[in-house]
């Protein structure tokens, strides 16, 4: 097999040899009605991607073969077809010194709707007749070096020189016709070019959707010789499993923590009864802007884009803020008729202060919830006094103020004092050339990109997970050059023009390089002196690693009238970290039109049915920027002293990961396209694939699995015109299976993120990312053991507990327009998938909890099981009995992790996700002024969210990474925002 394909690409490679004598050249100057020539008119050749248009004065050029049917089209215009023949025709490359007779497209049927204006270039040869024409005589030909007409050549002031090229430079730049020599008229664009000038600006407002819900009827304490006690911060209690707020007031005494006092039993204070403090009082509504500024114009025979973007979001943690700028530039230049060069570039700046990194907002978000309802983490203060006023979170003798002192920290102190912040340059630039002549064309492109990222983030000194503090600066650096060289031809392979092919042979070559100082500092005397030059201990990790790569691919591309499409390309791949190299990728193709088969019907207006087949590998990261994994080693109570401590550079023996895509589809429109039906099923299977696992040596790529994705996906939409009113819907459904195959090394089990008692994992057999944590042991007949104290008896090995991918997922969206109005709506929907609420369990533990309010009353409970002797449980319990003390609770008797299969939960939902209406003014236009376009918006995001979830919202993820779904612990909320924008063009 591959010998043939191969065979194939090298007999492919010799047919422009045999079949470029039957291309012909076509050229002339359209006209319309009164004679004015016709500038932007759109000839392309039927069936292929070859096409062109007319130039300011209606000229144009094209090659085509003999047979082949020529589409001219234009807005306003009849849309014509034209066959091109020997007499309207020239043989491409001959010389002939008679006149071919023009084909004709009647004058009545192009009429325009709307005058045109146009400049006068120098006096050219023109065709007697309007229509498609040629000039077959031996004289020099004229030309137009025209400019790209960009975005509106009605306005430009042209000025033009007239020079005469001969010889090999005139057949280079303009092909056959300047055979004997050519006059050139370089057209050029003053100071009169047109601009286009697009404002836009944006404001949203953001709210936290949701949060968990906390108790606020029992204080800080726990039971005390049967009797619920209150502790105050400075006993280091943790607990909120005191007496009820009700009963207890302040003493009136000076107290560091509080200005009205301690709390004592009610009569036995000043009368002041105690409050409950809302924690969440914390937060504040966010913020977020965008502004952009594009400009449009042509100058110096240059089409020019050029734009400024300015981000800025105030998150709802207090002092979390984004700064982003954005600057790009785009120009082309038509060099020579045949030669177009595009330049590319991108700029972009961002600077985050306390961005979701490290672990840290789960930290943050952890002292506001689970703080005692009897404490003010603002010391009296408003949200923005305590902010400002350190008195908030310090005492007098510089310790912390905080609910527990030396367990927990305080919010405005962490979101005060946390160094966390990042900084990210990155700069793209692209230089391409397009060399089009004929069927033939080339393209050489070179790209360049640079980025700095440097990462602070610790722990300062005095808070509770380091008390000595630690800080680590990170500075990555990323050069990216690259390569590509990419001839193509195309060409019809009969003189009836069914068989169209196209071929290609590209080659890319890639310098990547990739650096990374780290500096870790341990110990610092102060919060004055937590630089990481004053660090005690200081660690230090250097990497450069490189890669330069190789790659070749050769393509074929047939088509069969608009039948029948064939794709056929084969990629070779090698690099200096890949030295073997792979030789055999190939991507395979197929479509069929078959709505071809049939005459046009209004009811079946398109409909083809496809399939696709590729192999491709991937190359592990030089360095590895994924941190889910660095977390498996905590344990889920001590989540607050994570950090991203480990570093994963590549290395020799890793192989690349192989991925093998099928897929099958269709695509329909019917019901004069007002109906669009598209499906697919595909299955996608890696292998080697590239999974951090834990060693004695620490973390380290290996290729431990085999991972099967396969599933369905389709989607119908419908639109319709009734008078001034159109409308438009779309339902999407999606269904995915994800499943490990196979793992190497005789792994049984591989967490991928998590914590080491409760973890999202590869399991042979099971979907991807299962989730694996401790559940209640179980006899041979399923049934729960219950231990003497009447709890249920937790299994000492971790168990599948819940798989976090969802059954289906779908979506619908509907859009209306009427006038200059348009409503859009959006939904989501999911069903199925778990997800491990570790935040539930969390706040449970600590009676902190809404749950633990409701169900704290609860007595004689008969947990449904049975007792080691397997007698049916009759063992009762009550969930929180003073005079049980502490381990006689319900969930304190668990820990603060608690049982993991107990805090699974569904992650089904329904969500609004966005409703927008917008409504676009009409023009403005005066005879003095340029025309002006308004359109304003107003937004909705996030409105409405309809889940079982008890935690934040089930679409978070576990300290924001993108791979660490299905777990919970303190997750970032989502937001609900309220937007409103207007873009200005002109």
């Amino acid at each position: 097999m591959k010998h043939f394909l191969f065979t194939l690409f090298f007999l492919t490679s010799l047919i422009p040899a045999f079949t470029q004598a039957q291309d012909r050249v076509i050229s002339g100057r359209l006209k319309d009605t009164n004679g004015e020539p016709l500038p932007g008119v759109s000839i392309s050749v039927k069936g292929t991607d070859r096409g062109t248009t007319t130039n300011a004065e209606g000229y144009y050029r094209i090659t085509a073969p003999l047979g082949a049917t020529l589409v001219i089209s234009f807005i306003g215009f009849t849309t014509r077809e034209v066959q091109v023949t020997e007499k309207n025709s020239t043989a491409l490359g001959s010389v002939d010194s008679s006149e071919s007779d023009p084909v004709q497209i009647p004058s009545s049927q192009m009429v325009q709707k709307e005058a045109q204006q146009s400049t006068q270039p120098p006096t050219q040869p023109t065709p007697e007749k309007t229509g498609v024409a040629t000039l077959t005589d031996d004289s020099p030909r004229y030309t137009i070096q025209s400019y790209i007409t960009f975005p509106n050549q009605n306005h430009l002031t042209n000025t033009y020189t007239l020079r005469y090229v001969k010889g090999w430079l005139a057949r280079l730049q303009y092909g056959s016709k300047a055979r004997n020599g050519i006059f050139v008229a370089d057209t050029r664009p003053y100071i009169q070019a047109p601009v286009q000038l697009t404002f836009s600006s944006s404001f949203t407002l953001d709210q936290i959707n949701r949060l968990p819900d906390l108790q606020n009827q029992y204080g800080q304490g726990r039971p005390v010789n049967g009797t619920e006690t209150w502790q105050g911060p400075e006993t280091g209690e943790i607990f909120s499993w005191g007496p009820k707020i009700n009963n207890l007031e302040f003493d009136g005494q000076p107290y560091a923590y509080n200005p009205n006092g301690a709390l004592t039993i009610r009569g036995n204070g000043n009368g002041t009864r105690a409050k409950a403090y809302n924690p969440y009082q914390f937060f504040r509504n966010g913020m977020t802007t965008n502004h952009n500024l594009t400009v449009k114009t042509t100058l110096w025979n240059t089409a020019m884009k050029t734009g400024f973007t300015y981000h800025t979001q105030q998150g709802v943690l207090p002092n979390a803020h984004t700064n982003e700028s954005q600057w790009n530039l785009n120009l082309k230049r038509l060099i020579m008729p045949a030669l177009q060069a595009e330049y590319t570039l991108f700029y972009t700046s961002i600077n985050q202060t306390l961005p979701n990194q490290n672990g840290n907002w789960a930290h943050i978000l952890s002292s506001v919830m689970q703080t005692a309802p009897t404490f003010d983490n603002a010391g009296g203060l408003s949200r923005r006094e305590a902010l400002r006023n350190e008195d908030a979170y310090l005492l007098s003798d510089n310790q912390f103020r905080t609910y527990s002192a030396g367990n927990t920290d305080n919010p405005y102190a962490l979101v005060n004092l946390l160094p966390d912040n990042q900084n990210i340059r990155n700069l793209f630039t692209n230089l391409s050339l397009n060399y089009d002549q004929n069927n033939f064309q080339v393209l050489l492109k070179g790209s360049l990109e640079h980025k700095n990222q440097n990462r602070v983030f610790g722990i300062v000194p005095g808070m509770t997970t380091y008390p000595e503090g630690r800080l680590t600066t990170r500075e990555y650096k990323l050069s990216n050059y690259q390569f590509t060289a990419k001839p193509s031809f195309d060409t019809y392979l009969n003189n009836s023009s069914t068989i169209y092919l196209e071929t290609s042979v590209s080659y890319t070559f890639a310098h990547q390089q990739e650096q990374l100082n780290r500096k870790d500092g341990f110990r610092f005397a102060s919060t004055e002196s937590f630089d990481i030059s004053n660090a005690d201990s200081l660690a230090i990790r250097k990497f450069t690693p490189l890669r330069q790569k190789h790659e070749i691919a050769e393509s074929i591309r047939l088509k069969y009238r608009d039948l029948v499409l064939l794709n056929l390309t084969n990629q070779h791949y090698f690099s200096s970290t890949y030295t073997k190299g792979k030789f055999w990728l190939p991507t395979i193709g197929l479509g069929f039109t078959f709505s071809e088969l049939f005459s046009y019907s209004s009811f079946l207006n398109f409909a083809k049915v496809y399939a696709n087949y590729s192999q491709n590998i991937q190359e592990a990261p030089l360095i590895y920027n994924q941190w889910q994994y660095n977390s498996t080693q905590y344990a889920a109570s001590n989540f607050a002293q994570y950090q991203e401590t480990q570093e994963i550079v590549y290395t020799r023996q890793l192989q690349p990961e192989k991925t093998t895509k099928k897929e099958l589809g269709l695509d329909m429109n019917i019901i004069q396209n007002r109906l669009h039906v598209s499906a697919s099923y595909f299955q996608n299977l890696t292998q080697q694939a590239l999974v951090p696992i834990f060693s004695e040596n620490g973390f380290q790529l290996q290729n431990l699995a085999d991972i099967e994705n396969k599933g369905y996906e389709w989607s119908v939409s419908y639109q319709h015109h009734t008078g001034a009113v159109r409308f438009m819907s779309r339902v999407s459904f999606s269904k995915v299976k994800p499943v490990v195959t196979k793992l190497y090394n005789n792994e049984t089990r591989i967490p991928i993120a998590g914590f080491s008692d409760v973890s999202t994992n590869l399991v042979a057999g099971q979907p991807y990312g299962v989730l694996m944590g401790s559940r209640w042991k179980t006899n041979e007949n399923g049934q729960t053991i219950i231990g003497t104290d009447g709890y249920p008896v937790v299994d000492d090995q971790p168990q599948i507990i819940g798989n976090p991918n969802p059954r289906w997922t779908a979506s619908t969206e509907h859009t209306i327009w009427w006038k200059g109005w348009s409503c859009n709506i959006l939904f989501d929907f999911r069903q199925g998938g778990d997800i491990w609420n570790g935040t539930q369990a969390s706040l449970n533990y600590l009676g902190v909890s809404k749950v633990t309010e409701q169900q704290r009353p609860t007595q004689n409970y008969i947990f449904e099981g049975v007792q080691e002797n397997g007698k049916p449980n009759g063992i009762m319990v009550d969930f929180a009995n003073s005079a049980h003390g502490l381990q006689g609770n319900r969930w304190v008797h668990y820990g603060q992790s608690g049982v993991g299969a107990e805090s699974i939960q569904k992650s089904s939902w329904i969500r609004l996700q966005e409703v927008k209406l917008s409504y676009k003014f009409p023009s403005y236009r005066q005879s003095f002024l340029p025309r002006c376009d308004i359109q304003v918006s107003v937004s909705g995001r996030n409105l409405w969210l309809s889940t079982p979830y008890k935690g934040v919202d089930p679409v978070g993820m576990l300290f924001g990474y993108n791979t660490a779904t299905g777990l919970d612990l303190f997750n970032a909320p989502s937001l609900r925002s309220y937007g409103a924008s207007v873009q200005i063009t002109i």
